[in-house]
């Protein structure tokens, strides 16, 4: 904000000087144009402080446009409409895929192109605050005292240049690649292939990882370090097939700047556990705590690698950094209406229709079984992520004025009419066939598990602690902030080079690493494959991981099409129209490039993906 202001009294400036030039009695003088003052990359940043506040909202915009979006987008990269989960407010025809044939089309399609739209657009930013740096010649006064700034920010800038070309190639494939800012409409693009792709992509992040600060030297909380491109890099050589690359970076996270994954309880709301969601009785363990607000960032945790910093609006603070999580990922509890007594069914303590503990979701990512259940069978009662406190299922109605009050929901047996609804122990009621009469249909029943009650990741939500719409517990709306990088990812890129290279006992260990911190069963050498590793990413890492980058970046394996098999064979939304897996056909490894762009770039040919034509 700080920045946009610097430009607006700027402009400003400009303004006023060409008025007090017009206002001159000489009419030769009013028509020469004299530019006065010209404001451009060359000479915008007159000072350190200046280019830190465009690095600050570089930063910003990375936070806004891509880990803290108030619409559905952010749930398509966490996993909608793959294998872990699709839009339980509407689960059918305008959800989106929920028919790939008809949604992932290249025409007239907004989140197709959203993606597109915003990754260039943070390219374009970047590229615009890099050149500027490097139009300062060498030894100006802009930089005396502080020369390593220049590398520093221009580090900065092309790890976020990087980060957006990852994904972009990913969801993609080979795309047109920016190195400058532009300047005028540019209509001759061309793809550029995903080999060329990476290779500038790791170029970017092997400057940026020799030039950052190392981890606790960064000038502010959420400023990118060594740690941050290193941990990344280890993920772009792996989809590049430099496995040895992937490793010695992920071991210099892991072993060089003092990272460890947290293995007792710590941070700021210690003593704070909540009833609710211990079942009864106050509940927490280390996996809770990573998550609880103010710990993302606390001295003593040492996972975070990258975390993106959200705060509400104050007088002082200007920028609103709201957390979508709790609307985006949870269920709509609220809506579920009555007990069968007819009084409400959940009753908040402030505010009758939300609790503090949920917040206000609206389901926008219901998880398939193979998430809210099928991963955790082994372990279900050891593994801590698991617990209830970290994902929950004991969903009560929770209301004094009902007899209902304290049991459990279950909604396939609770809507059949007793003699005496009021009364839970009633006999049921039967028809003239001796049926048990049901008080709602099979097509309200189904909302009721897949809009208003399913497992609830609370990593997510931000129990008892929400600072705006307090009538509303948050709106679907928090302000803890959010890992974009955490250690316990480092290990897993690490563990898929092992794998690649056939080195499984190597890959156990990593993955061991996670899963005795979360005191789940190791697993053996001879249990590991892919499919494993993509299963302990999901337990670790849901709502963190973009998941879709991780699917589609792994392209084709032994043969095997990752992101379609895989959504094949979890997405199990029975009313998808396109079926099994929403349609999902082969060419749908890749998303089309927008019609739109194809369009526009009449000097030149932007190739569609195959199977889009």
């Amino acid at each position: 904000m700080k920045y946009t202001k610097h430009i607006y009294r700027r402009t400003t400036l400009l303004v006023v000087l060409l008025f007090i030039g017009f206002s001159s009695c000489d009419e030769d003088a009013i028509l020469t144009e004299t530019p006065l003052d010209r404001l451009t990359t060359a000479n915008l940043y007159s000072s350190v402080s200046e280019l830190e506040l465009a690095v600050n909202g570089l930063h910003d915009r990375v936070r806004d446009r891509w880990f803290t979006w108030t619409n559905a987008q952010f749930t398509i990269l966490c996993g909608n409409g793959a294998d872990l989960s699709y839009n339980g407010e509407n689960p059918v025809g305008t959800g989106f895929l929920s028919d790939y044939s008809t949604q992932l089309i290249p025409a007239n399609n907004a989140r197709v192109r959203e993606f597109w739209l915003r990754g260039f657009e943070i390219v374009q930013q970047a590229n615009v605050l890099i050149d500027a740096i490097k139009a300062i010649e060498p030894g100006s006064e802009i930089f005396v005292g502080q020369e390593e700034q220049r590398e520093i920010f221009t580090a900065e800038a092309q790890f976020m240049r990087a980060l957006m070309y990852r994904t972009l190639v990913a969801i993609y494939g080979g795309v047109p690649i920016f190195a400058e800012a532009v300047s005028s409409p540019k209509t001759d693009l061309v793809r550029a292939s995903e080999e060329e792709v990476y290779n500038f992509i790791i170029a970017d992040l092997e400057f940026a990882s020799a030039n950052l600060p190392d981890p606790g030297k960064e000038a502010l909380a959420g400023r990118i370090t060594k740690g941050a491109a290193r941990h990344l890099l280890a993920e772009v050589y792996n989809s590049a097939g430099r496995y040895d690359d992937a490793i010695a970076m992920a071991t210099s996270v892991i072993n060089d700047f003092g990272y460890a994954l947290m293995q007792d309880r710590f941070g700021t709301r210690l003593g704070q556990d909540d009833i609710v969601l211990g079942d009864g009785t106050p509940s927490g363990d280390v996996y809770y705590d990573l998550f609880q607000h103010g710990n993302h960032n606390d001295p003593s945790n040492t996972e975070d690698i990258w975390v993106t910093q959200n705060e509400p609006l104050t007088l002082v603070n200007t920028i609103d950094g709201r957390n979508g999580g709790e609307r985006a990922f949870g269920p709509a509890y609220h809506r579920l209406g009555n007990a069968p007594d007819g009084i409400r069914a959940i009753k908040g303590p402030n505010f009758d229709l939300f609790m503090p503990q949920f917040g206000r979701p609206v389901a926008w990512a219901k998880l398939t079984n193979y998430i809210a259940y099928d991963v955790w069978r082994s372990d279900w009662d050891q593994d801590i992520r698991n617990a209830n406190h970290n994902i929950f299922r004991t969903w009560r109605y929770i209301n004094p004025d009902s007899k209902w009050n304290g049991r459990l929901i279950r909604p396939a047996v609770d809507w059949y009419e007793r003699e005496d609804n009021s009364d839970p122990d009633s006999p049921l009621k039967l028809d003239g066939n001796g049926q048990p009469v049901n008080r709602k249909s099979d097509a309200q029943i189904r909302n009721d598990t897949i809009q208003y009650l399913f497992p609830y990741f609370m990593k997510v939500a931000s129990p008892n602690l929400h600072f705006t719409s307090l009538n509303r517990e948050g709106g679907g709306f928090s302000h803890k902030d959010r890992y974009a990088f955490r250690l316990a990812e480092t290990y897993l890129h690490r563990a898929e080079s092992y794998w690649r290279k056939g080195e499984l006992q190597k890959t156990a260990d990593d993955i061991n690493q996670i899963r005795n911190r979360a005191k789940a069963t190791p697993v053996t050498a001879a249990e590991v494959t892919l499919d494993y590793i993509l299963d302990e990413r999901v337990r670790e890492l849901y709502t963190e991981e973009w998941r879709l980058v991780t699917l589609m970046r792994l392209r084709e394996v032994d043969g095997v099409n990752v992101f379609v098999s895989r959504t094949l064979k979890y997405y199990d939304n029975d009313q998808a129209i396109g079926g099994p897996g929403a349609g999902i056909q082969p060419h749908n490894r890749l998303y089309p490039i927008p019609q739109s762009e194809i369009d526009l770039n009449v000097d030149g040919k932007l190739e569609q993906n195959p199977g889009y034509n």
